[in-house]
């Protein structure tokens, strides 16, 4: 199984707005200009834009921030208790790596199948794939995201995220 870089990353935290603030004010991040699985809308046409208008709170509460060209890298959502890893996303090359990767995966004796096409619109990604780790943290394998080219950071800062992903 080839790995081609660390997508993104998704947190489960009490107050996700308060997440929202310190990551734009204090780490740059930008908010995601629409949250996974929102239509982007029709430029000059009023009203037809993401549900969100570009705040990166989705409807259920969770964050979605940005760094580069992928329309967000990290989810933060809505969870009572302690703070913590929810998933990770990584990328795979394409729609034929990803069906090898799920094959080794089953191979090995792990859990693994094929998202629907709603669960790859949820993430914002063309294909993708479900497994988990040992400890039982859901690991998504996904390829072809929904590229934002607009990143401006609040803080003026720049992100080396390029061909590694997130890091």
């Amino acid at each position: 199984m080839k790995i081609c870089a660390l997508g993104y990353i998704g947190i489960g935290v009490p107050d996700p707005r308060a997440c929202l603030d310190y990551a734009t004010s204090v780490l740059g991040l930008m908010p995601a200009r629409a949250c996974p699985g929102e239509d982007w809308g029709m430029p000059a046409v009023p009203g037809s834009g993401p549900a969100s208008a570009g705040s990166g709170i989705a409807a259920d509460g969770s964050v979605y921030l940005k760094m580069d060209d992928w329309q967000w890298r990290i989810g933060v959502h809505p969870r009572a208790g302690r703070a913590g890893l929810m998933y990770l996303g990584l990328e795979v090359a394409g729609a034929l790596e990803l069906e090898q990767a799920l094959a080794e995966l089953r191979a090995a004796g792990c859990e693994a199948r094929a998202a629907t096409e709603t669960e790859a619109r949820a993430r914002a990604v063309t294909g993708m794939g479900h497994t988990r780790d040992p400890m039982g943290t859901a690991i998504e394998l996904v390829y072809g995201p929904v590229k934002d080219r607009k990143f401006v950071s609040p803080a003026g800062m720049e992100f080396g995220a390029g061909a590694l992903g997130v890091g």
